[in-house]
């Protein structure tokens, strides 16, 4: 196992290393955008319901991962057993059981599970498609892979595999095919961000579409590039797929200084019909080394998220969000519109560990804040106005929690439904991980308006 930080099984993991950089950072960037009156009161809510696999165990990490899909919500445990971190991941239904219970309906594992698989690290889910990847390194080929499931495949209720994708030779132990992964109608995307191809863990994207190489079958149809690739860059940590574009991050790319990080847009029919090119580029504003832009991304049509947690904006390491338009600036461009940071944010709290955007809400964890003790975790909450413009509108956490619960592992919303995973903290057992339920509709009965909304955004160009 490499030491590397952005190679350890477990994504909790990495923010022990987030804490130590925060201790060794330099002072916030003097060219920073002009933060808004960020020391406003915060309306803060927690959640109506919470969620547990049935047979989570200690250290299932339950909740690491997470996606939701109208009354359907799937969650991942990674490194449940039986065998050792194997992984499983939990499907369940909104009103199942009861008004307003999310009951479990299956939990499923791989067919071919092994020690160490981490089954479940990455989820994805379109309508009646699931994907779940793995987070294997080692232990043996293959390396890595993602398995499809289909609603009522195999029966009505089930949930039925109906392809398990892999990476094309060559391939080695460490490739971490299916680390993360991500769906959109007939489409997938997977990300293997050690793979050799342009140098050593420089990293790669596989597209695979429904019903390529025959009827309900999914076959490969692009292995997806930066034009500046090297070694160590990454690509594909994190992916996002919405229509006809791509979002794959390489958070230790060096555009400036050493793993600054950046974020590579593909389109469909950018280098010919039904061919998926690289459209630009993305990075910090500022960038500089080992601030690894890009450790989250989340695409929903025109709009594109970024995780910056490494951030310096009013203290060390607080964190920050990216939010890029579409065309913002001319044809084919993807402009800054706003960079989000938490209106209480301290030293090392990670704002943008994790993102999330469903239609006008987007969600941004803070996993490291000190709610309930160091690295209990908090989301926040913000919401796009019919002008364009993104407000905070709450602050999230559990009714109760602990030190190192780690909540906001995991973000998915739909409509008014908001799920966040702390993946340690105590549901079945201790460290097993637990998600947490907010329906907004319920927790904001004035109707989203809530508290001082300048003191959440910091807008660039700055006013």
């Amino acid at each position: 196992m490499k030491p590397h930080p952005l190679t350890v099984l477990s994504a909790v993991v990495f923010v022990m290393f987030l804490v130590a950089s925060s201790l060794a950072a330099s002072p916030p960037r003097s060219s920073a955008p002009e933060l808004v009156n960020r020391a406003s009161p915060l309306p803060e809510r927690s959640e109506t319901v919470e969620i547990n696999g049935s047979t989570t165990d200690a250290t299932s990490f339950f909740g690491v991962a997470a996606a939701m899909d109208g009354d359907t919500v799937v969650i991942g445990a990674p490194e449940e057993g039986p065998v050792f971190q194997m992984g499983a991941v939990y499907l369940f239904e909104r009103d199942l059981g009861g008004p307003n219970n999310w009951g479990e309906v299956i939990r499923l594992t791989a067919f071919d599970g092994e020690e160490e698989d981490e089954f479940g690290f990455s989820v994805a889910l379109s309508g009646d498609t699931l994907v779940v990847g793995t987070n294997k390194e080692g232990g043996g080929a293959p390396p890595g892979a993602a398995y499809v499931y289909g609603r009522d495949v195999g029966g009505m209720g089930s949930w039925g595999l109906v392809k398990r994708l892999e990476a094309p030779l060559p391939a080695q132990d460490d490739d971490l095919f299916g680390s993360a992964v991500s769906i959109d109608g007939d489409v997938i995307v997977v990300g293997s961000f050690e793979r050799n191809t342009a140098g050593v863990d420089n990293g790669s994207v596989f597209v695979f579409e429904r019903n390529e190489g025959g009827a309900d079958n999914w076959g490969q149809v692009a292995e997806l590039q930066p034009d500046d690739g090297a070694s160590n860059d990454q690509f594909g940590f994190a992916v996002s797929i919405s229509g006809d574009t791509i979002a794959v991050s390489a958070p230790e790319h060096d555009p400036v200084g050493n793993n600054d990080g950046s974020v590579y847009i593909f389109e469909r029919n950018q280098d010919g019909p039904d061919m998926w090119g690289q459209l630009i580029r993305l990075n910090a504003l500022d960038p500089a080394s080992d601030i690894l832009f890009g450790y989250a991304v989340s695409l929903e049509a025109d709009t594109l998220v970024v995780g910056h947690p490494l951030e310096d904006t009013m203290a060390l390491r607080d964190g920050a969000v990216y939010v890029f338009e579409r065309e913002l600036g001319g044809p084919n461009a993807w402009g800054l519109l706003a960079i989000l940071t938490a209106p209480d944010g301290t030293t090392g709290d990670h704002l943008g560990l994790r993102v999330h955007i469903a239609d006008d809400i987007l969600l941004a964890a803070s996993v490291s804040d000190f709610v309930y003790g160091e690295d209990s975790g908090s989301a926040y909450l913000f919401q796009r106005n019919d002008a364009g413009t993104w407000t905070g509108v709450a602050k999230l956490f559990p009714s109760s929690g602990a030190a190192s619960d780690f909540f906001g592992s995991s973000l998915t919303a739909d409509g008014q439904t908001v799920i966040i995973g702390a993946a340690q903290a105590e549901g079945n057992d201790p460290d097993s991980g637990e998600a947490y339920v907010f329906e907004l509709d319920i927790a904001f009965t004035d109707g989203f308006e809530s508290g001082d909304f300048a003191a959440w955004q910091m807008v660039f160009p700055a006013p």
